[in-house]
């Protein structure tokens, strides 16, 4: 079983492991049944899922893990364009505002920016950045493994002992 460990240190795992080889990564946002958000991260063979509930404007509070694509697991193909920092020129943020005023679809000009390449974060000279795509899954799309959904529920069950024991005023109603 992968070791559970703080989210925040998955999220600097992560980051550091687009910043090495920024291609085809997978980014996916779910919430549970119980509300609590949660990514799962694709790279090639590995697989990280976090569970996270916002505490504050300022604060979430998570935990994650790294574990490996099953050799059975079928993730699915959601988007055509794979997860990336795109550098955006001034001069096609203008191009994209000017468009949206005119209440002209943006659809190829996004699509033509997407198919660009993804570029490591400290790579990215522009002063705006497109970040994305992040496929948000409706509630009840799982197509995690069952050895991944019993992790998963490991996470959920981390992060509410964790939100009881430290910000029990997540959980309780105030009286």
């Amino acid at each position: 079983m992968p070791k559970i460990r703080d989210a925040e240190e998955i999220r600097k795992e992560i980051s550091a492991r687009y910043d090495e080889d920024p291609k085809r990564w997978q980014v996916f946002l779910r919430r549970d049944p119980k509300g609590f958000y949660g990514f799962v991260v694709i790279k090639g063979e590995d697989l990280w899922l976090t569970k996270e509930e916002v505490i504050s404007p300022y604060k979430a509070v998570g935990l994650g893990v790294k574990d490996r694509i099953e050799a059975s697991g079928s993730l699915p193909d959601i988007s055509p364009f794979p997860f990336g920092f795109r550098p955006l020129s001034q001069d096609r943020m203008e191009r994209i505002i000017e468009s949206m005023d005119k209440g002209e679809p943006i659809d190829d000009l996004m699509a033509k920016i997407m198919k660009s390449e993804p570029k490591p974060i400290h790579a990215i000279k522009t002063p705006i950045v497109l970040q994305g795509p992040v496929v948000h899954l409706p509630k009840g799309s799982e197509f995690l493994s069952e050895r991944q959904r019993r992790l998963d529920a490991k996470l959920r069950e981390g992060l509410e002992k964790l939100l009881y024991r430290k910000y029990g005023q997540t959980l309780l109603p105030y009286i």
